[in-house]
This record gives C-alpha cells, sequence and structure tokens, in this order.
C-alpha cells in the first residue's frame, strides 16, 4: 500500500498534462460571452477592446481555416464545420489568405502562402 501510495504522487507527476481542444475552446467561449456581458454595463472603451478581441477571433479562423487546408481536409469539410457550402467558405477564405483551391497547384518550389504574406502583415 505504502508503494502505490508513494508511485502515484510521482507518476502524475511526470506525466504532461494536456488541455484538450474543445475543452479550451468551451472555455474561452464562455470567457468571451461573459465579456460581453461586462462591457454591456461599461465604457465605450471596453466596447473597443471587445471589437478588437472580435478581430483578433475572425484572423484565429483563418489560422485555423489555413492548418486545416494544410493538414489536408477539403473545403467541403471546411465548409461543413462553419455551416456554410463549400463555395462559400472557399469565397470567404481562400481570396483573403490568398490560399490555393487544390485543384490548383502551386508551381513547382512555391510555397503557399501564409497569413501574413497574404494580408501584408
Amino acid at each position: 500500500m505504502f508503494a502505490l501510495f508513494y508511485r502515484k504522487p510521482l507518476v502524475d507527476a511526470m506525466r504532461k498534462k494536456q488541455v484538450e481542444t474543445m475543452e479550451w475552446l468551451g472555455m474561452l467561449s464562455r470567457l468571451v460571452r461573459a465579456a460581453g456581458h461586462r462591457v454591456a454595463a461599461a465604457d465605450e472603451h471596453e466596447l473597443a477592446r471587445l471589437v478588437q478581441v472580435h478581430r483578433e477571433l475572425e484572423a484565429a479562423v483563418h489560422v485555423a481555416v489555413e492548418g486545416q487546408l494544410a493538414s489536408g481536409r477539403s473545403w467541403t469539410h471546411i465548409g461543413r464545420a462553419l455551416g456554410i457550402s463549400k463555395q462559400a467558405a472557399f469565397k470567404k477564405f481562400a481570396r483573403k489568405q490568398g490560399t490555393l483551391c487544390r485543384t490548383q497547384q502551386p508551381a513547382k518550389g512555391a510555397e503557399y502562402p501564409t497569413i501574413n504574406q497574404a494580408t501584408g502583415a
């Protein structure tokens, strides 16, 4: 019994704690909703900051779509995840990011543009 008690903290300490993506996104969603309620009773400075957070979330979605494409997901899968058609997903994200549709292959040795290259940042 002593050996089990003694080893458990050691084993727990050795394990790397990982937060699952869906749990993390759930927490983020709760924080964003709470921010909306707090800003509703705040000044215009806080509203401006919340709008900036909205822009950052939009940029994060663009990065996520770019990553999904890079990992082999199709426009159909991306559109379904966004609740829109594959054509709407392509129209919204491919042109803003400069991402190429899979039917269009880059020239040999060319790379897909990153979000910073596409936005000029």
